[in-house]
């Protein structure tokens, strides 16, 4: 049994609105104030500053994108990864489920969108610049996130990878997942010590 018939391909892809951008007027002041040239440093702003709503989508991001790499192995320079084929229904199971909590962060951000620029419009002052912002309307379609399956090309040569050493590579990817599911425990309960077994699910 060859590696097609063991494994399969997984591509994960993700866009997000950074709310961060680089301003030339400020670059400019802060040179002009310091008698040197903007070539030495940017000022990049925060568009959304002090808001848990964006910064939970980014960190749900992170998160989705280790246990992304922590379950697969690496195979092309473009993001593809391999995913041995015992593993896929858990895998994406659990990618739907991670895709679904980080949906809601996006619409909850969504909703409060516009009250976050009237927020960002009092922080801001001078730096606040309308045209930064996109619309209402077009904000949405700054996030988004898929998975995509790809069968193992034939005609690759790592298809010919020999069983024995693909037993090693799944056995890789077994070990790691262990670990880190070992090592998140470990830290839920170093957190209910902490916190005199009081526990703040999500």
């Amino acid at each position: 049994m060859n590696l097609s018939d063991r494994a399969l391909l997984v591509q994960l892809s993700v866009s997000q609105w950074t709310a961060r951008k680089y301003d030339k007027k400020a670059t400019k002041e802060v040179a002009d104030a310091n008698g040197t040239t903007t070539a030495v440093g940017r000022y990049n702003k925060s568009l959304l500053p002090m808001n848990d709503l964006l910064d939970n989508i980014h960190k749900k991001t992170t998160h989705i994108r280790q246990r992304y790499y922590d379950n697969t192995l690496p195979w092309g320079i473009d993001g593809t990864q391999m995913l041995p084929t015992s593993n896929y229904l858990q895998f994406m199971s659990d990618f739907r489920k991670e895709r679904d909590e980080w949906n809601i962060l996006v619409r909850n951000f969504v909703d409060h969108y516009d009250t976050l620029k009237d927020d960002a419009k009092r922080i801001l002052g001078g730096l606040y610049d309308p045209a930064d912002y996109p619309s209402a309307v077009d904000i949405r379609q700054k996030f988004h996130m898929d998975m995509a399956v790809f069968p193992v090309p034939s005609a690759d040569f790592r298809v010919s990878i020999a069983s024995d050493e693909l037993s090693r590579i799944q056995q890789d990817v077994e070990r790691r997942v262990a670990e880190a599911q070992t090592k998140a425990t470990k830290d839920v309960i170093a957190c209910d010590k902490l916190q005199g077994g009081y526990r703040d699910w999500e």
